[in-house]
């Protein structure tokens, strides 16, 4: 046979060994490397992940409690309406009674002008 390297590796077992020992070490360090590197990636993600989670929580809190206040303004606007409607009424209420006091008035002033006797032979209206 030939003096080719693959000669030599043949003729020298030890040799193929130690350097098939020395990759298989190189790519378990890599392995190793590129485990740590993911651990670490996955533990950045997770912490993203729950800070993320947390601010929804915290958003959808804000948001229960805007839509329980807008239901509360809506409220009070409903029943400021209804008494608004209610003082609106009761105001035009007033208004019948006042014009009715004012015409019984006036009957009351004229029936007294009528009873008066004239000044100067002015007759009273």
């Amino acid at each position: 046979m030939g003096n080719g390297p693959m000669n030599k590796i043949a003729q020298d077992p030890s040799d193929l060994v130690t350097v098939a020992l020395s990759l298989v070490a190189e790519a378990a360090v890599a392995i190793r490397e590129s485990e740590e590197q993911s651990a670490l990636a996955l533990l950045r993600e997770r912490d993203i992940a729950n800070e993320i989670k947390e601010e929804l929580v915290r958003a959808e809190l804000r948001a229960e409690r805007t839509e329980e206040m807008l239901r509360l303004a809506e409220a009070q606007i409903e029943q400021m309406l209804a008494a608004a409607e209610q003082a609106d009424k009761e105001l035009e209420d007033l208004r019948s009674q006042l014009a009715a006091e004012v015409a019984g008035i006036q009957t009351i002033i004229e029936a007294i002008r009528t009873q008066l006797p004239t000044k100067a032979g002015r007759p009273n209206r």
